[in-house]
């Protein structure tokens, strides 16, 4: 990684930024006033920006190891990592964010399931692992899928666009769970 890159990771875990009349870039972490950036700095990270985002498959890395239970997880609708580990593995897998709602999407479900049994063919394994997984047992199940899969799964950055927004998305999903109450 080049120390512009660096620069560009490391200024950008900041959180505000201001941009002044004389052309610099003016760096505060929401309590004070940090440091600024000069023009030529500024075009410095311009161009390490780009080359992170040119390098890296639209905003994250290519191809990521996630823990088995992580991966399975998605497989099997079963959450045995934590939740921030599998709704990342979900974004790697998709390569584009999903928002916590859309977990309940059962075609999104169904499209990472197919795709994780296409690349992962041996992944149906993981359902006799968990079969009768619940609050007791968990962790036991967890240790069974880490020890059958200690080495986890890369997964490559997936190239799905998004097909919605957010909102209409949660519209969607929130419409058909209640169709599916009044049904039952």
């Amino acid at each position: 990684m080049s120390d512009a890159v660096r620069t560009a990771l490391e200024v950008f875990r900041n959180d505000y930024f201001s941009l002044f009349s004389d052309g610099t870039l003016g760096i505060s972490d929401g309590v004070g006033y940090i440091s600024s950036l000069t023009e030529e700095e500024i075009q410095q990270l311009y161009v390490a920006l780009k080359q992170l985002y040119e390098t890296s498959g639209k905003g994250g890395a290519m191809e990521k190891r996630f823990s088995a239970t992580a991966v399975i997880g998605l497989y099997t609708g079963y959450l045995l990592s934590s939740f921030s580990e599998m709704h990342e593995a979900a974004e790697q897998l998709m390569g584009h964010p999903i928002f916590t709602h859309e977990f309940a999407d059962r075609s999104l479900v169904n499209n990472m399931k197919k795709k994780l049994l296409s690349l992962f063919p041996e992944i149906i394994e993981a359902e006799e692992l968990v079969a009768g997984c619940n609050e007791r047992n968990y962790e036991e199940k967890a240790l069974a899928i880490t020890e059958h899969w200690p080495n986890g799964f890369i997964l490559r950055r997936g190239g799905e666009t998004r097909k919605e927004d957010p909102i209409s998305s949660a519209e969607r999903i929130f419409s058909e769970c209640k169709t599916r109450e009044k049904k039952q």
